[in-house]
């Protein structure tokens, strides 16, 4: 590294392990956080939940964690499947804090109740349900007159797949105009997709939580437009519905491959581009460059040619 100071003079210095300077006080956290859905998956079937607001360490709870307590970042919740051991699993869950001088905010705590919010969803010991706020906020939707109000309708309606059966289906016509940006009209189709969202959504499914090491049953069907997928499990003689999943079905896209060439003389510049699709075809084209270039240059005109090419020629 090189300075130039006043009067002229020039002072250097040699720079070794510049990040060693910064690596101790700003540690990487590799530690991967748990998924939303397992933890909300583990808690759905109990009798009665307690949860805390505070940001609490897992190595804390270590030994509690899906067996009596569940934690994710900053939200801690203890289960009981019965109303007589979830005082003892509160026991336990102090005994813990009060041995690292964790303090709880009262105000954000609730104890001994039946069912209750966790990560965006409702859990209780019927299962796992939908969040109604989430429901209400597109019962409450109108049409939308812009691609930034179908955006917001698609993220709504994302949150909400895992309750929604064929949901890839359902919303397509939302997403067919996304891909209209430019000449953005609302449909009757779409209008169509929108109330009868509204009225699956008027009584969501209740979704069933798995166990470990049970058996569930795989149901698809298949469609010209979607591939949905049901996955249940059985109790009792009954199936109950644990997820919905549903992609919409991608047309098989067609592999180009452009070729691309340019080279200066001391007379002239030229291009060469080579474009090569399915089934044989191939458009070549040589051209002369009449402007002043560079080699540089000539093989970005050449690129820039190649791409224009393409584009007239239907490549996507």
């Amino acid at each position: 590294m090189a300075i130039q100071c006043g009067g002229g003079v020039k002072r250097s210095w040699k720079v070794e392990n510049v990040h060693g300077l910064y690596r101790p006080a700003c540690p990487k956290d590799f530690y991967p956080l748990p998924r939303i859905d397992l933890l909300v998956d583990s808690t759905g079937g109990c009798a009665l939940f307690s949860a805390t607001y505070q940001r609490l360490a897992n190595k804390m709870f270590k030994e509690l964690i899906e067996k009596i307590m569940e934690v994710y970042v900053d939200d801690m919740l203890v289960k009981s499947k019965e109303e007589e051991e979830h005082l003892n699993h509160l026991q336990v869950a102090f005994e813990v804090m009060r041995k690292y001088g964790m303090k709880l905010n009262p105000t954000k705590c609730t104890f001994g109740v039946r069912g209750g919010k966790f990560l965006g969803y409702m859990v209780s010991e019927k299962g796992i349900e939908a969040n109604p706020e989430k429901i209400k906020a597109i019962m409450q939707m109108s049409s939308s007159k812009t691609i930034k109000e179908v955006q917001k309708l698609t993220g709504k309606v994302a949150s909400l797949a895992r309750f929604i059966s064929r949901s890839a289906y359902r919303n397509l016509p939302f997403f067919k105009i996304l891909r209209k940006v430019k000449d953005f009209q609302w449909m009757k189709e779409c209008e169509k997709a929108l109330r009868d969202l509204k009225q699956y959504l008027a009584t969501p499914p209740l979704l069933a939580n798995p166990k470990v090491g049970e058996t569930l049953f795989l149901y698809f069907e298949v469609s010209e437009e979607a591939v949905s997928s049901a996955l249940m499990r059985e109790e009792a003689g009954c199936k109950n519905l644990v997820y919905y999943v549903s992609e919409p079905e991608q047309q098989r896209r067609e592999s180009w491959m452009l070729h691309v060439d340019g080279s200066l003389t001391s007379s002239a510049g030229g291009a060469r581009i080579l474009l090569q699709g399915p089934r044989g075809v191939k458009i070549e084209i040589t051209t002369k460059l009449d402007f002043p270039t560079t080699n540089n240059e000539a093989k970005y005109e050449a690129l820039t040619m190649g791409l224009e090419m393409a584009l007239e020629a239907g490549v996507k």
